[in-house]
């Protein structure tokens, strides 16, 4: 364990810098776009007024309200989310590939500690898994903020509050950072950490045996993406196969552990048979 915490700590400070410009970048960014959203309709509703509209609920029946279940399906707000996540997928494999990159390649070093080849996968992966995390516990944050921002930016009678459940179910992409239930937020993220040992499956793959290793790797992936539809598409074409949800939670999170599972198995033998000093 407390080589894995080495590990771990060692993989995050390596993309720490790069982490926490995305961290301050996000976070400018939106707030900039509270800045730039507010200034835009306080213009709209000055507009109004100088036509001849002076009464609030008139204007407000003309251009509405504005607060956040506004602002969060805007591109000042989804804009960096996405380039967030574009940068961490990209990374799930570059974390593996920059251990071959260089002259002394440093993946020789990384087999060479005096610990299991297992847990090189596990602290790639989790430290993925945690810069995700934190990025999604970043913008939990911004959203209280950028919520009080517009209070204080718009007058009372055009700034439509909302708490933070209704700016969640407002925005597709939120409700799929943080589901309302229990249940969702497991298979949800379950799925998402089996999706990081995917990736490195594929890369080990491909490192192993090279264009055959991504050709088989890839279908590897297409393959555990396959069984997770499965059930879906039974339902589909066949109406006399009805599960509930929650068989299918049920069923899915069975998939989830078994397909993980055999990732580790596969990604381990490749590490200790395979990929050599």
């Amino acid at each position: 364990m407390k080589n894995f915490v080495k590990l771990v700590r060692f993989e995050f400070n390596r993309f720490a810098p790069i982490y926490a410009t995305l961290a301050v970048l996000t976070a400018l960014i939106q707030l900039i776009g509270v800045f730039v959203t507010t200034n835009g309709y306080l213009r709209s509703v000055s507009e109004q007024k100088q036509s001849g509209i002076v009464n609030d609920s008139e204007i407000i029946a003309n251009i509405g309200k504005m607060g956040m279940t506004d602002f969060v399906n805007s591109l000042w707000f989804l804009g960096p989310i996405m380039f967030c996540g574009a940068v961490l997928m990209l990374y799930s494999v570059f974390i593996w590939y920059r251990d071959w990159l260089g002259k002394n390649t440093f993946i020789y070093r990384l087999l060479m500690l005096p610990t299991q080849r297992l847990n090189i996968l596990f602290s790639k992966v989790t430290t993925i898994f945690l810069m995700v995390i934190g990025l999604i516990a970043l913008q939990l944050v911004l959203l209280y903020i950028e919520n009080s921002l517009f209070q204080m930016l718009l007058p009372t009678a055009y700034f439509n509050y909302s708490n933070l459940n209704q700016m969640i179910q407002s925005s597709y992409y939120l409700m799929m950072f943080y589901p309302t239930s229990g249940l969702v937020f497991i298979s949800r993220y379950s799925k998402g950490l089996l999706g990081l040992l995917v990736v490195s499956t594929v890369v080990l793959f491909e490192r192993s045996y090279k264009i055959k290793g991504l050709i088989i790797g890839v279908a590897y992936a297409t393959f555990v993406q396959l069984i997770f539809y499965a059930v879906y598409f039974m339902q589909f074409y066949n109406v006399m196969l009805y599960l509930f949800a929650s068989e299918i939670f049920l069923i899915s999170l069975v998939l989830t552990v078994v397909a993980s599972a055999l990732s580790i198995w596969i990604s381990h033998r490749l590490l200790i048979k395979k990929v050599t000093v």
